[in-house]
């Protein structure tokens, strides 16, 4: 697995799957965030699910 820092985003890679991780403030769009998801959406990726937990957002996305 390795772990990636993007501006804000925190990625965890493993082989065929992606979690992302991002810590936001209440009113924000998180533009960087769904822009990111859907470039790897385009790449093959499927979205597993999305998760907000307080002021975090995790993303798990899946290699198909």
């Amino acid at each position: 697995m390795e772990k990636i820092e993007q501006g804000t985003l925190k990625i965890l890679k493993g082989d065929n799957f992606l979690t992302i991780k991002k810590d936001f403030d209440i009113g924000e769009w998180n533009e960087d965030l769904w822009s990111f998801i859907d470039g790897l959406i385009g790449k093959g990726y499927e979205l597993m699910s999305v998760t907000v937990q307080g002021y975090m957002v995790l993303v798990t996305l899946k290699k198909v």
